[in-house]
């Protein structure tokens, strides 16, 4: 099975949570088809939904833990983000994050980045472009004063819906909570836009075959790049649609739920 993975195949789309990861422990036969990856000379890259960390800090976890890894081999919804934001967002607007986002730092030079620390005072500021980073959390006053001065857009880094942590225990993400203040500010701006960077949008799987096609130094074909992943709904249906060839490990959500 391994083999033919490796055969028919010229490049390897990893998500990490689920796939590499289970409950914070390494699944150890994945970490060696990496490894069998390198050693053909063929290239990978981790597509992940984590926003807490830039490519470049992840790089330095999964190193620390696991294996030696570059951050060119990975792309957080995080870098994702900070990307479309630079690229498509007038400078010095008004960003309002809520939880944790990695490179940060970046948007520090060409926004205005207000938290939400308990002490910001949101319904003064203009036209805020809201950013929902890991962990968010929208308490009741702060839904208020949502509703009261609607963003003008609204960001999703992680568009997943729910993740596991632990086995006896589910949390939702920020893609479910952006349906749900979709429905709530629909009633009072309609047309307000909702933008997933992360998984599963088109965003972030252009971006991962950009990535394949630089590692690799030459075009691969879609029909010979391969996404494994455990999510139906983040990996396996958007690389269907992408027309990637995919596989569906029987661990993190798929091995607890059924999507």
């Amino acid at each position: 099975m391994k083999n033919d993975i490796l055969n028919n195949n010229d490049a390897f789309i990893f998500d990490y949570d689920g796939t590499l990861m289970q409950f914070g422990t390494c699944i150890q036969s994945v970490f060696d088809l990496i490894e069998k990856i390198n050693s053909l000379n063929k290239s990978y890259i981790i597509l992940t939904n984590d926003a807490m960390n830039c490519s470049k800090s992840k790089s330095k976890i999964i190193t620390k833990k696991y294996f030696n890894i570059s951050e060119e081999n990975i792309i957080t919804c995080a870098d994702l983000t900070v990307k479309y934001l630079i690229d498509n967002e007038k400078l010095f607007s008004n960003l309002f994050i809520l939880g944790s986002l990695g490179g940060i730092d970046k948007l520090e030079k060409y926004f205005n980045i207000f938290y939400d620390n308990g002490n910001e005072n949101y319904d003064n500021i203009k036209d805020p472009i809201l950013v929902l980073g890991s962990n968010c959390n929208i308490s009741d006053k702060l839904l208020f004063q949502l509703c009261l001065n609607i963003p003008i857009k609204v960001y999703i880094p992680n568009g997943d819906l729910i993740w596991m942590p632990k086995f006896n225990e589910i949390q939702f993400c920020p893609g479910a909570i952006s349906h749900k203040l979709e429905k709530v500010f629909s009633i009072y701006k309609p047309n307000i836009k909702f933008i997933t960077c992360g998984k599963p949008s088109v965003y972030s799987f252009i971006k991962a075959e950009e990535r394949i096609n630089y590692l690799s130094r030459k075009i691969v074909k879609r029909n010979m790049t391969l996404v494994i992943g455990d999510s139906l709904y983040s990996d396996i249906s958007p690389a269907k649609k992408f027309g990637f060839n995919y596989f569906q490990v029987n661990t993190g959500l798929s091995g607890v739920i059924k999507e």
